[in-house]
């Protein structure tokens, strides 16, 4: 993956975004046409340094396309049964080159997050809120793919189907539109499990919880002493002994034990971590009278207590992500609306957690 071509990215949607916000007017639609264009070369541009490579592209050449995997044959593949029925019909669309399932895979998981916080703000009309309700696309993608739209494109590709999937359901669900959402969650479980940890933010979605921003702030310092002591890591011995003892005592259950190595007491301290801690205190002083605000700031802070407890997990970040994408649209949504007469300092903080954003996540996607 070119090191020159993200950084040629993140310049032209620096200037877009910038060019969005100041004139409230979203950019042109071959303007947003050729970002995506860009972005999808990016990711199929990819080298066999980036983590899961290797194993992805072995699984599309072992799959064969005359009939269809059932679902209780997924096990002989280590892969969820949704993503190997995706895999085989961009084979059976596009040939044998793996360059097909990283774009495909690509444009699944940013058209689905782009849906989202487009459905996400159709939520403040139907609270009869309609405060330039105009979309504006680059700036989406600027706070998308800064992230979580690279890491999860870049490495973990079925998992970034399901978070982009569940994060639709979610919007949907936000909305009262049941039975879409119900159906894309069931299609984001099928791409992977963990999306069912995102249930209790439905909860959320639902009841719209109303936090006084003191409160918030008083909870993000419990958070930040929390953090500082790393009392998660005294946690997660204990339950990882629960799980020894589990996967010891019961043969089904004996998966539990290939996560005994997992844990390590500096985890925590990570640049991600530490970014979306700071990034919570950031939010609180956005626009609690939005509701789609309100109710996704709750989700992130969420997010942010189960950091604390799972962040020294090398896998926990399975669980916390499904949280802290909350950050897209909150992040969207406050710059979306800034006053830029008032605010011009906030804009320098967006501009900085960006750029922090994607120092974080170029450590661990391969460059070239």
């Amino acid at each position: 993956m070119s090191a020159i071509g993200i950084m040629g990215l993140f310049i032209i949607l620096f200037w877009l975004a910038s060019l969005e916000i100041v004139r409230k007017r979203r950019s042109a639609s071959i303007i947003v046409i050729f970002v995506v264009a860009l972005f999808c070369f990016l990711i199929e541009k990819r080298g066999d340094n980036v983590p899961d490579t290797i194993a992805y592209r072995n699984l599309f050449v072992s799959l064969k396309t005359d009939s269809f995997i059932l679902f209780k044959e997924r096990k002989n593949y280590l892969m969820e049964w949704g993503f190997l029925i995706f895999c085989q019909i961009i084979k059976m669309l596009f040939g044998e080159g793996v360059s097909a399932l990283w774009i495909g895979a690509a444009l699944c998981s940013t058209g689905f997050s782009y849906m989202a916080v487009i459905e996400l703000e159709k939520g403040e009309i139907i609270s009869g809120r309609k405060k330039n309700m105009n979309f504006l696309p680059c700036l989406f993608f600027l706070c998308y793919i800064s992230y979580f739209g690279l890491f999860y494109n870049a490495i973990v590709v079925r998992t970034g189907i399901a978070l982009s999937l569940a994060f639709l359901s979610a919007a949907f669900i936000n909305n009262r539109k049941w039975k879409r959402g119900i159906i894309i969650f069931i299609c984001a479980s099928l791409f992977h499990r963990s999306v069912f940890i995102l249930l209790p933010a439905f909860v959320f979605l639902l009841a719209d919880i109303k936090i006084k921003r003191s409160m918030y702030q008083i909870l993000w310092c419990i958070y930040f002493v929390l953090f500082a002591v790393n009392i998660g890591y005294l946690l997660l011995q204990l339950m990882l002994k629960v799980m020894l003892f589990i996967g010891n005592t019961f043969s089904f259950m004996e998966h539990f034990l290939y996560y005994k190595d997992d844990i390590v007491p500096e985890g925590l301290y990570s640049k991600k971590n530490i970014l979306f801690l700071f990034m919570g205190l950031f939010f609180s002083f956005g626009d609690l009278k939005s509701k789609t605000y309100r109710k996704c700031l709750n989700i992130y802070y969420i997010g942010l207590g189960v950091l604390l407890f799972l962040g020294n997990w090398l896998i926990g970040y399975r669980i916390i992500d499904l949280y802290l994408f909350f950050s897209i649209p909150l992040l969207y949504l406050f710059f979306k609306n800034i006053n830029l007469k008032k605010q011009k300092g906030d804009i320098l903080v967006f501009y900085g957690f960006i750029v922090m954003e994607l120092i974080a996540v170029l450590r661990v996607i391969g460059l070239n």
